[in-house]
C-alpha cells in the first residue's frame, strides 16, 4: 500500500538513492545524503512498506511563495501515479502555510499542466516574484552540481511553472 507523508529522521540515504536513481536525466538536480538531511523537513516521501519510492521537495521562498523541487519516482514505479501523489502532497503542503503560489522549473511542462501548473517566464519568477536572494540560491545550486549539468541548467530547455492555489493567501 502506497503512503505519502513528510520525510522522517533516517529516511535521507533513502532519499538519495531515489534521486540517484535517475540521475540519467540531466534535469533533475542530484542531492547527496547529507545535504538531504540538511533540508529533511522540505521532503516528502512516497512508501511501500519501508521502502521509500519517490520524493518531492517543497521550499518556501516567501509566505506567498513556494517551490516543488526534487520530483523523483523509481524508474520501475514510474507511470503509476507515485509523482501525482507527490506533488499533491507538496501543495497540500503550501496551502496548509497559507501560500498563495506555487511554482516549479521542469523540462516535463506537459506533465505538470495536467496538474494546472502554467508557464511563465523563469526571468520574472527569479528576479520579480522570489527576489534576487532566491535568484542567487538558485544559481548556487546550479554550480553544486556537477560540471556536466551547469550548462543544461543554465541555458536548457526547462519550463518555469506556477499554479495559483485556490484558498491560499497571499
Amino acid at each position: 500500500m502506497l503512503e505519502v507523508g513528510p520525510a522522517r529522521d533516517g529516511e535521507a540515504d533513502s532519499i538519495a538513492a531515489v534521486l540517484a536513481a535517475n540521475a540519467e536525466d540531466l534535469s533533475l538536480f542530484q542531492r547527496d545524503a547529507p545535504d538531504v538531511a540538511r533540508h529533511l523537513g522540505d521532503f516528502v516521501v512516497a512508501r511501500d512498506g519501508d521502502r521509500i519510492v519517490g520524493c518531492a521537495a517543497l521550499k518556501v521562498h516567501a509566505p506567498w511563495l513556494a517551490e516543488i523541487l526534487s520530483v523523483s519516482v523509481l524508474p520501475e514505479r514510474q507511470g503509476t501515479g507515485v509523482g501525482r501523489r507527490l506533488v499533491a502532497a507538496c501543495e497540500a503542503r503550501a496551502a496548509e502555510l497559507g501560500i498563495a503560489t506555487v511554482c516549479l522549473a521542469t523540462v516535463k511542462a506537459s506533465y505538470f499542466a495536467r496538474f494546472g501548473y502554467a508557464a511563465g517566464s523563469r526571468w520574472a519568477f527569479l528576479l520579480r516574484a522570489a527576489g534576487p536572494g532566491v535568484a542567487l540560491n538558485k544559481l548556487g545550486a546550479v554550480f553544486s552540481q556537477p560540471p556536466g549539468r551547469w550548462v543544461p541548467a543554465l541555458l536548457g530547455r526547462h519550463t518555469w511553472m506556477r499554479r495559483d492555489l485556490g484558498g491560499a493567501r497571499r
